[in-house]
């Protein structure tokens, strides 16, 4: 997938837990503005993470953080 691109593939301790989609705000870069997004389980230990606006520059190897709220609700490392 190219950088902006709305849904990423993502694998990590949160993605263990996901049993259906949840709507939950998303960071990739740590000054970056979160972003809504609809986290949804994938295959075993993976999450498909579909943004509702575009982000820049998402690269396979950075971390994504979930938040709901002000509280961090899981993560996951961006693969694809």
């Amino acid at each position: 997938m190219q950088a902006g691109s709305r849904r990423r593939d993502a694998t990590g301790l949160f993605s263990n837990k996901l049993k259906q989609p949840v709507k939950l705000n998303a960071m990739i870069r740590y000054r970056s503005i979160p972003s809504e997004a609809v986290v949804a389980p994938f295959r075993e230990g993976w999450a498909v993470v579909e943004f509702k606006q575009p982000q820049r520059a998402i690269t396979p190897g950075q971390a994504v953080v979930f938040y709901k709220g002000d509280t961090v609700a899981g993560g996951a490392w961006i693969k694809g």
